[in-house]
C-alpha cells in the first residue's frame, strides 16, 4: 500500500521528464531536480501548516 503514493509521484517525474525533453532543454536532469524538490518542499510546507509548526517552515523556506 505505502509503494503506491511512490510510483505515482514517479509517474508524474516521467511525465515531466518527456515534457522536458520535448522542449530540448539540454539541463533536462537538472530542471526534474528543481522541480522535484520544490514540490518536496511545497509538500512540505504544507503538511507544516496543517501542524502549525512554523519555526520549521522558516528552516525550510
Amino acid at each position: 500500500m505505502a509503494e503506491l503514493p511512490i510510483q505515482r509521484q514517479r509517474q508524474r517525474l516521467s511525465a515531466y521528464n518527456i515534457t522536458r525533453r520535448s522542449n530540448n532543454l539540454r539541463n533536462s536532469d537538472e530542471s526534474i531536480k528543481i522541480y522535484f524538490w520544490e514540490k518536496v518542499r511545497q509538500n512540505l510546507r504544507a503538511s507544516l501548516r496543517i501542524q502549525g509548526s512554523h519555526h520549521i517552515y522558516c528552516i525550510t523556506r
